[in-house]
């Protein structure tokens, strides 16, 4: 079948990214890294950092409508603000008079190999700040404005994966025509595997590896259990992602790096992949990129082949600049080009 790229067909399409951990991102470049020595560079770059503002950040390329928002707090939470309007997103940030600060993100890249992240943990919330915030969330989520909403990264300290995951599932079941699509990992996931009806979920493969170690150390799944440390077989991806949508998930998409990215769907399962890429300045934020490619591309009328085809090559592109989510759209066209997709509904 002939792949169908994004074109300006976005009518009515709009997407909400929900941030719990927000960071400000602060890039620094480096000729190479040397630990352990004093270093300097000129080369610094600062903006509004979190999975959900990458994805953001792509739509926002493909003329897609979309809102960021997130829990901010203190004076790096003022900063945070002011590098948003800075790119011009739209934005509705839940401003907490609590305790702590948004966290700081830095992001060394170097000309000889990918960047190299270092993250802080985030503020901490009390029960109290957990349910202003999600009382805030779920009335953005219920406002009818929204087509997709996007359930994006890690939690800040205090917060139990558990209820974040709840409320995940309380938002899609009170907003049955909105989209939810989900990148979490740990906790959440696990439980939201268990429970993954009428949600796109999209992980990584290490978070999928964890998250179905921990269900077989709950015993919530038959198998024997895997050693904590040891990565799950394509095979083991394509039948738990299989049975996942069995369950009434809408898709599980499940990305490899530079191995590409599988996509089970109610229809079967798919497998991508692209040729090597000559160089990667930074592959932070290809992830992100994936999922607003993926989504957008499902949304524009693309079936589940173009809608891998097309996160995958904006993963790709994502890696051919320093800054998370601020990829090319000729880049995509061009790496769109050289994907290869396969079925392997039967075998991996």
């Amino acid at each position: 079948a002939e792949y169908m790229g994004i074109d300006k067909k976005l009518v009515g399409m709009r997407v909400l990214t929900v941030t719990c951990n927000p960071s400000i991102d602060r890039t620094l470049h480096f000729p190479s890294i040397q630990i352990g020595k004093v270093q300097r560079t000129s080369i610094v770059h600062m903006q509004a950092g979190g999975k959900g503002l990458n994805v953001a950040r792509v739509c926002q390329i493909y003329d897609c409508p979309v809102t960021a928002t997130g829990y901010v707090v203190g004076k790096m939470g003022l900063v945070f603000d002011d590098l948003a309007c800075k790119e011009f997103l739209s934005c509705e940030w839940y401003s907490s008079q609590g305790t702590g600060d948004t966290r700081i993100s830095t992001l060394l890249t170097h000309d000889s190999s990918d960047a190299t992240v270092l993250n802080e943990a985030g503020p901490i919330l009390t029960e109290n700040d957990w349910i202003e915030y999600t009382a805030f969330l779920l009335r953005l989520v219920q406002s009818g404005k929204y087509t997709h909403v996007c359930f994006c990264g890690s939690l800040p300290q205090g917060v139990s994966g558990e209820s974040y995951a709840k409320f995940i599932l309380h938002c899609a079941s009170m907003s049955t025509k909105t989209q939810i699509i989900v990148d979490v990992s740990g906790e959440t996931l696990a439980y939201l595997l268990l429970r993954p009806a009428g949600l796109h979920i999209k992980v990584n493969h290490e978070e999928f590896t964890e998250a179905y170690c921990l269900l077989k150390a709950q015993g919530s799944l038959v198998a024997g259990l895997l050693p904590r440390s040891t990565p799950l077989n394509g095979e083991y991806v394509r039948s738990a992602s299989l049975e996942f949508i069995h369950q009434g998930a809408r898709s599980i998409v499940v990305t490899f790096g530079k191995d590409g990215a599988f996509c089970a769907h109610p229809g079967g399962a798919l497998l991508g992949g692209m040729p090597p890429l000559p160089k990667i300045i930074s592959s932070v934020g290809s992830g992100d990129s994936f999922l607003a490619g993926y989504m957008i591309s499902l949304a524009n009328g693309g079936s589940f082949r173009d809608a891998l085809i097309q996160g995958i090559a904006c993963g790709a592109s994502n890696t051919q600049t320093s800054v998370p989510g601020l990829l090319l759209k000729e880049d995509v066209e061009s790496f769109a080009s050289t994907v290869f997709i396969r079925d392997v509904q039967h075998e991996f």
